[in-house]
């Protein structure tokens, strides 16, 4: 049997023989596997000791790939027909010691042998996807081949890769770069263009599809996509953008090309102004180095609707040291702080309270018994109903556009998805601490409202003699200015 490589094929077979380490992200259906096999199983059988080893996410995979190179065996010519010392499911070696053998990601195997090339399957289906990387890479011999390919499946670590992996010589393969996905005949009901629907109209407009491409992209999409544009789109990518983007199903309403990943640091869009109202979410994590951010994001809210982030700031440390670092930012503003008073909160609502710090979110505890009066409690409560609706308020601001995110909102949201039980939480690998903080801040508006109305009485209240002056300070015990109106700290706090 010939094998005949298509133009793509072709392709990436002349990409890695130039470069060594290859991340292969595509749509599906391209021939990828297929080409990689027949390059590797060349090299096996041509090459005394060259060893290849195949790392798929499933066992049933791994099987399926291994197939394709038994095929390539089975087809050999009687003259290439070396003897061979093992041949079963999952393993082919040749006498003279070239060998090939598939496995699953993280089932040890790696380790104990080198390999001359390595080609990783779906590696963005892989469960700990840095740890399964890193064996690979340790088990490769200096001047190995390695591919990692896959079809995108949502923003983890496959996505961080591809966006920050500066020694991987990344190549995307377009559904249009098969020559195959085109078709004659028009899309049902009628070749009239009337029959076309506006987002398939938009589509086709947008990436300038001839007439064959989009009659396949139309049947593709009615056929095998339920309609769902989402879904062609992460099946089918024409850009490595909506390969990631439209991978899974998205919470937020929104969808933002693929930026900056998640970094951590303070950043200011805004210094503090007097006579604007802010609100502040606070979001404490447990310090763990690799866990979870404590956040803090500062909404400038005197126009609600065109609310900006003035600043935000995301750490690694511990509960303690993250409460300064919170005080002196929120103080710097003296926004509303809404505080998530659930686990190591309580750390950080104890060191605002201490300071005796005006603008605290506090929200109603219901009486313990009936007919004592309700209480307020101090801090966000987090529980299976209020984070929805924080979530929900947060989605509908930013569908609206009263509240543009930066790129670290942006990212979360972009990786925020449906689980399959159907609730709201981050991507496998991802965080939400930026998305958790800004729904907090969100969800103080009201209270905001108050913090306007204290500051508009504490200017009433100003002395306007000489007399109404020293009676002032000697109540207050402090020396009257013009910042009285909208005090404010003179300095920064330090976050280096």
């Amino acid at each position: 049997m010939k094998f005949e490589p298509r133009p793509v094929q072709r392709d990436v077979v002349e990409t890695l023989q130039r470069e060594k380490w290859l991340y292969l992200l595509k749509s599906r259906q391209m021939g990828g596997t297929t080409a990689l096999a027949w390059y590797f199983f060349r090299k096996a059988l041509t090459k005394p000791n060259f060893r290849v080893l195949v790392i798929a996410h499933t066992r049933e995979t791994a099987e399926e790939i291994f197939r394709i190179y038994q095929r390539f065996h089975e087809h050999l010519p009687r003259h290439l027909k070396f003897r061979t010392v093992s041949d079963t499911r999952r393993n082919l070696e040749f006498a003279h010691g070239g060998r090939i053998c598939v496995t699953t990601a993280g089932s040890g195997e790696v380790a104990g042998t080198t390999w001359s090339a390595i080609h990783g399957s779906e590696f963005a289906r892989w469960n700990d996807i840095p740890k399964a990387v890193g064996a690979i890479m340790q088990a490769a011999t200096d001047g190995a081949e390695v591919v990692l390919e896959t079809t995108a499946e949502e923003l983890n670590e496959a996505y961080d890769l591809w966006t920050t992996g500066s020694a991987w010589h990344r190549m995307f393969l377009a559904w249009t770069r098969d020559p195959t996905y085109v078709s004659d005949d028009d899309p049902p009901p009628s070749p009239d263009p009337d029959c076309l629907r506006p987002h398939e109209v938009e589509y086709i407009r947008t990436h300038g599809l001839t007439r064959k491409r989009a009659n396949w992209f139309v049947k593709t999409l009615r056929t095998k996509c339920f309609d769902l544009i989402a879904t062609f789109n992460q099946q089918y990518p024409i850009t490595a953008e909506l390969a990631f983007v439209t991978a899974g199903t998205k919470f937020f309403t929104r969808i933002w090309g693929v930026g900056t990943p998640v970094f951590d640091g303070l950043v200011r869009y805004a210094e503090p102004t007097k006579n604007h109202v802010y609100c502040a979410g606070i979001d404490t994590a447990s310090g763990s180095p690799d866990g979870a951010r404590s956040v803090v994001v500062v909404l400038d809210v005197t126009d609600k609707k065109k609310i900006t982030i003035a600043a935000s700031l995301g750490i690694r440390v511990p509960p303690n040291s993250f409460s300064d670092m919170a005080y002196g930012l929120v103080n710097n503003y003296r926004a509303l702080a809404v505080i998530e008073s659930n686990a190591s909160g309580v750390v950080v609502i104890e060191r605002f309270v201490n300071e005796n710090y005006e603008h605290l979110y506090v929200r109603d505890k219901p009486p313990e018994k009936i007919g004592d009066p309700p209480t307020s409690e101090i801090g966000w409560l987090t529980n299976e109903r209020s984070r929805l609706q924080a979530l929900s308020r947060l989605n509908q601001m930013l569908t609206a556009g009263t509240l543009e995110p930066d790129d670290r909102l942006m990212s979360e949201c972009n990786s925020f998805t449906y689980s399959a039980s159907g609730k709201p939480q981050k991507s496998s690998g991802r965080f939400d601490d930026f998305v958790l903080a800004t729904s907090f801040a969100t969800m103080g508006l009201d209270q905001a409202v108050g913090v306007t109305e204290e500051r508009q009485e504490r200017k009433q209240a100003l002395p306007t003699n000489v007399r109404e002056l020293l009676e002032y300070e000697a109540c207050t015990g402090r020396l009257f200015s013009v910042d009285e109106l909208d005090p404010r700290p003179s300095d920064v706090f330090d976050y280096d």
